[in-house]
């Protein structure tokens, strides 16, 4: 696909601040759904997260969220989007803001979502909008999981995830470890 122009606008509502008129370069397929998990945080802070689009309808109500692959100046990342309210990122632990955002779900509103990492999102999400980097089946724990992420592993048998890549790493070495002592 070559790229297209695409131009966003989000509305000022209570859900978020919106976003004024503004032309991305769209790089590839766009993903739509209802909703979607993303990570939130930072390291081992990270939490996973429901996102999904959100409309000034009825003062206020979901709408499909969509992701494409896109550049804006130099950057190329990942374009989460929603309605004409932006989307809503919902967490139950979020206080609302009385007056503001109280009769809206737990969580809050942004106009969009940049993901700079393809790994980041669903495998689901990222076998549309990255076809050629395509998902796997980890013959560890079973999970599917995206090819575009860092740190998997080619087995005799399968694929393992990056996670359980890992995990096999550090039995590997632990064992080398007891085998250099004599211990094991």
């Amino acid at each position: 696909m070559t790229s297209e122009k695409y131009q966003l606008y989000v509305k000022d509502t209570s859900n978020c601040g919106g976003l004024p008129l503004t032309s991305f370069e769209r790089l590839g397929p766009v993903w739509s759904g209802e909703s979607l998990m993303l990570p939130f945080g930072v390291r081992t802070e990270t939490r996973m997260l429901e996102v999904v689009g959100w409309s000034d309808l009825f003062f206020g109500s979901p709408a499909p969220v969509h992701v494409f692959k896109t550049r804006l100046d130099n950057q190329v990342g990942y374009l989460v989007y929603g309605g004409n309210s932006g989307v809503r990122v919902l967490n139950d632990e979020t206080e609302p803001v009385e007056g503001i955002d109280s009769h809206l779900p737990p969580g809050w509103g942004q106009p969009v979502i940049w993901i700079e990492d393809v790994a980041d999102l669903p495998c689901e999400v990222a076998a549309v909008i990255e076809p050629q980097t395509g998902t796997s089946l980890c013959v560890g724990c079973g999970e599917v999981f995206s090819l575009a992420t860092e740190g998997w592993m080619e087995v005799g048998d399968g694929d393992l995830c990056p996670d359980c890549a890992r995990q096999m790493d550090e039995e590997a070495g632990a064992e080398i470890r007891l085998q250099e002592l004599g211990l094991a």
